[in-house]
């Protein structure tokens, strides 16, 4: 699948970096927060509890604000990378 988008031209604005970033966090809550950083959500997927969740959600939009600024306007991107930024300083 991913080398039949690559070839017809569609692809991330960001590379790999959404997986490998879900890679990490999913590795982090697995050391960090045992068997309790595990649910099942709605649809019976085992997904990342909180804080890890939000944890995934702020990484995400970090990657893409800082990663692919030309997909969003500038207001957009702010609020985007608002939660990176208040945690760890602007990136610019």
């Amino acid at each position: 699948m991913v080398g039949t988008a690559t070839r017809v031209g569609l692809h991330s604005p960001v590379g790999s970096g959404l997986g490998l970033l879900g890679t990490v966090l999913q590795a982090s809550a697995r050391l960090r927060g045992g068997p309790g950083a595990w649910v099942v959500d709605g649809d019976g997927e085992h997904v990342v509890a909180e804080p890890w969740d939000s944890a995934f959600g702020a990484l995400r939009e970090a990657a893409l604000a800082y990663g692919a600024p030309q997909l969003v306007d500038g207001a957009a991107r702010e609020l985007l990378a608002a939660p990176w930024d208040t945690v760890y300083g602007p990136l610019r």
